[in-house]
């Protein structure tokens, strides 16, 4: 017997398509895939034109995504209102072949495989740009499946299983480009599945026929470019690499395109984008450049999309990372259930433990009453792990607590009326208690002065433990979540720069409402990730050129704690890498010796502070050199 062939969703977001939606609606029409066995949804991104009146005449669901201007988010309305068991894609610009359907889905019935690709050819390429972009194979399924990192599906032609984006998260809203490469990326590295390119599955793509739309297209693209390297470490390239190689890639087009020129006389039989490609390649090499020193600049986060058809409505998701917490997280998880608030759900993401904390959550799941949910990923770290957490959650709040945290049974309880009170908080946390390891003796209460809840006030005094979050959804989608780059500490302080930074409330109850365990595994504990989170969170704070702060205070810290991860790394041993931090250091502020004057010191003490980062720096360099020694 003949397998059914899939029910499939065919996904358009369009933003201003008038002109080109209704050759791309008619060649969906007329797809040989069984008309029964497919829909047809275009989600209208708060279009300026008569996109609404051109779709009126067509026989489609249609959608309206005014939330967010973004194609992801408007993808993301259309895969909550989706029907199929594989949800396809395409463009507004795009024509599909009448076969595409049909072929797109072929191998649908292997498990493994969890997307599907097919070939993006040009449509009729008339002007010089069009016919550039097809010569360089600009929107490429071709290129894009032959990345050397992995590869990854453009989604002017691509299909995904529902349950894959559904434990995705679907795309990455804050992402203003790249979200196709970075949703499939994370469907390999974190699902495990493949992705089957379907070259016979053809749809025909629109290039850019303006030098603004070309312009602002590349443009783009580097801003996703660095958006995508600040989220994938194994892609990611550095500043003054990205600087180097445009600079060639520049010099090398333009020279070759004076070359072309002078040999115009005797090639007149040659088309005009033979002439003008070279000097089109530096356009979009310079564009890309731009696009991607801007986006370097911005603060990124690990991205929270929304959640893909939550099978539960609940208030809050609490979200608990764990690595190797065995013996801590069910006591952790006990102080969940004895919560005075019940409207929540209980996400447990498994770092790639290799103990059995998976085995002890999941013991807990008739506890909770199909309430808790365990998610398994490799190890990334501890702000991945929330980020993997924020995508599967259903809550409209986020509460975080760490595995070896405990809460007390009013903690939801108190919380969540304050942060409902005003819509434009976006994060309430409170005090916490300090306590020994058996949780037998309160040692102190932390932080030790109320924390801050302005941006100006964080700068000074910090933030409290993540444990004590309890988070707006829509704050934590717009900022993009913790930022996986700092793996050991301080994520929650660069994660409160950028709420406020971003206009969000921060309000902090006085009352301890959590208890922090004192262990030997804390990895707040390491005095060399707490070092450089505070310098990367500083330093970072110290980059956002569009934000408001006192930039000598922010430099001076960032240069002490740079100073502070150096000294550290070389008590380690490291000499090499202690020679480059204590450098960033003196680099951001050339007086950082000050930072370390007592207010009562003689007065002799201030010249000796500011000569020892040096003194420092010319001894570990001479011990490279004569040593040769390597961190």
């Amino acid at each position: 017997m003949a397998r059914e062939l899939p029910l499939v969703s065919v996904v358009v977001p369009a933003y201003n398509a008038a002109a080109t939606i209704g050759v791309c609606v008619e060649s969906l029409l007329h797809q040989t895939y069984p008309k029964e066995r497919y829909e047809i949804i275009i989600v209208d991104n708060n279009s300026k034109d008569d996109t609404a009146g051109v779709l009126a005449g067509y026989p489609v669901r249609t959608l309206s995504e005014r939330r967010r201007q973004s194609s992801y988010a408007a993808r993301n309305c259309g895969i909550q209102a989706s029907r199929g068991e594989l949800i396809a894609f395409t463009d507004s610009d795009c024509i599909a072949e009448p076969t595409w359907l049909e072929r797109l889905v072929e191998g649908s019935e292997e498990a493994s495989i969890g997307a599907f690709a097919g070939r993006v050819l040009a449509h009729q390429p008339v002007t010089v740009l069009e016919q550039f972009a097809e010569r360089r194979r600009q929107v490429s399924q071709d290129a894009s499946m032959a990345c050397r990192f992995l590869p990854y599906a453009i989604t002017a032609n691509v299909a995904y299983r529902r349950e894959l984006l559904a434990a995705l998260g679907g795309f990455e809203e804050a992402l203003i480009s790249g979200g196709d490469a970075a949703l499939s990326w994370r469907l390999q590295l974190e699902q495990g599945n493949t992705i089957r390119f379907n070259r016979e599955a053809v749809v025909h793509h629109k290039h850019r026929s303006t030098f603004r739309s070309f312009w602002r297209q590349h443009r783009l693209y580097g801003y996703g470019t660095s958006m995508l390297y600040a989220r994938f470490s194994g892609y990611r390239k550095s500043l003054a690499y990205e600087t180097w190689y445009g600079a060639r890639r520049v010099a090398r087009f333009f020279f070759r395109g004076l070359s072309r020129l002078i040999r115009y006389p005797f090639k007149r039989k040659e088309p005009a984008v033979y002439f003008a490609e070279h000097f089109l390649e530096v356009l979009c090499t310079i564009s890309r450049w731009t696009g991607l020193v801007k986006g370097w600049g911005a603060p990124s986060g690990g991205g929270v999309p929304l959640r893909v058809s939550p099978s539960t409505a609940v208030t809050v998701s609490v979200i608990i990372p764990a690595y190797n917490r065995e013996q801590l997280i069910g006591p952790t998880l006990e102080s969940v259930l004895a919560q005075t608030y019940t409207d929540y759900e209980v996400l447990v993401v498994d770092d790639g433990s290799t103990d059995g904390t998976r085995a002890v959550a999941e013991s807990y799941v008739q506890k909770f009453r199909g309430r808790l949910r365990c998610i398994s990923q490799p190890n990334q770290g501890l702000s991945a792990a929330r980020n993997t957490g924020c995508r599967a959650a259903a809550g409209r709040l986020l509460a975080f607590l760490d595995s070896d945290d405990l809460w007390k049974p009013e903690k939801l309880a108190l919380q969540v009326p304050a942060i409902d009170a005003d819509p434009s908080i976006g994060l309430v946390s409170s005090m916490a208690e300090v306590v020994d390891a058996q949780n037998t003796r309160v040692l102190r209460i932390k932080p030790e002065q109320r924390p801050g809840t302005t941006l100006r006030e964080l700068i000074d005094r910090g933030t409290a433990p993540p444990s004590t979050f309890l988070a707006r959804r829509e704050a934590m989608e717009q900022v993009g979540g913790f930022d996986a780059a700092i793996t050991k500490g301080l994520e929650d302080l660069d994660l409160g720069f950028r709420l406020a930074a971003a206009g969000w409330k921060l309000v902090c109850l006085e009352q301890p409402l959590i208890r922090y365990r004192m262990h030997e595994t804390n990895i707040s504990s390491e005095p060399v990730g707490t070092y450089r989170g505070y310098a990367q969170a500083y330093g970072k704070l110290l980059a956002h050129r569009q934000v408001d702060i006192p930039r000598a205070q922010v430099r001076r810290l960032a240069a002490k704690y740079r100073y502070l991860y150096g000294t550290a790394l070389l008590r380690q041993g490291s000499f090499a890498a202690a020679l480059g931090e204590l450098w960033r250091a003196v680099r951001i502020w050339p007086l950082v010796g000050l930072s370390f004057r007592r207010p009562d010191g003689p007065w002799w003490q201030s010249g000796m502070l500011v000569m020892k980062p040096y003194a420092a720096l010319c001894g570990l360099g001479v011990s490279c050199l004569m040593n040769g020694r390597k961190s």
